[in-house]
């Protein structure tokens, strides 16, 4: 129930499978990677599943909220104690086309994996707060890195190290990342509704227009009623 096109794949029935086989190896995590898995369609969860594995791997069309232009989807198959030959399957639900690049398939080394995390956690942001549209933190390293902040990417957020605004980046395929040098450093996001200050300065021009016709309208009727008394007192008896 799948065909092979120039971009991808059609699914001529719903769930339509494709299957990979992969070996895995002692000491390693395997990955599957779906590269620019896309679908103009709303919202599709293609499921991959290998042994006791199930994964959703939620495609969004371009359109669709939370969809952050995503493309490129990787999922952890696992890791082993002795090598052996498996399958894992992708699982189209719907019926039509699939825009799909590649399929790759990459080995992460288990050695020392624990170390590296906590080495990672050593330099975790510390001293947080958090706000309704606030998130503020104290960050010491001794090298250069890319700080995440585990919040979706989004317009809205702004941020500043040390006072100074500083880019927001985009990372982890949908997270927010900063920048910073060696050393300590204060870091604060500031949330704030995309076009608020424009929408607020449109409602108070509106208001105000509202308020001088107001005011014009009752002036005129003023002018009208005044006039109408004059009239009469120049009426003979």
């Amino acid at each position: 129930n799948l065909e092979r096109t120039e971009t991808g794949y059609r699914a001529t029935e719903k769930n339509a499978e494709l299957t990979v086989s992969f070996q895995r190896k002692t000491g390693y995590e395997c990955c599957l990677r779906l590269i620019g898995l896309k679908r103009s369609a709303a919202y599709v969860p293609v499921r991959v599943t290998s042994g006791d594995l199930s994964q959703v791997v939620p495609v969004r069309g371009s359109g669709r909220t939370y969809s952050l232009e995503r493309e490129n989807f990787t999922v952890r198959l696992g890791c082993d104690e002795a090598d052996s030959d498996d399958t894992v399957s992708i699982l189209f639900p719907e019926k039509g086309k699939y825009r799909l690049s590649g399929i790759d398939l990459f080995y992460v080394p288990m050695d020392g994996y624990a170390d590296r995390v906590r080495e990672l956690n050593r330099s975790a942001m510390k001293e947080v707060s958090v706000t309704d549209n606030t998130v503020t933190g104290v960050l010491e390293t001794d090298v250069p890195r890319i700080v995440v902040i585990s919040l979706p990417w989004m317009d809205g957020w702004s941020a500043g190290v040390d006072g100074k605004k500083s880019e927001i980046l985009k990372v982890d395929a949908g997270l927010m990342g900063i920048a910073v040098g060696a050393g300590t450093h204060t870091i604060r996001l500031t949330y704030e509704t995309p076009l608020l200050r424009i929408g607020g300065v449109c409602t108070l021009s509106g208001w105000l227009i509202f308020s001088a016709s107001l005011v014009r309208n009752a002036k005129r009727r003023r002018g009208r009623k005044s006039a109408g008394i004059s009239v009469q007192k120049q009426r003979p008896g």
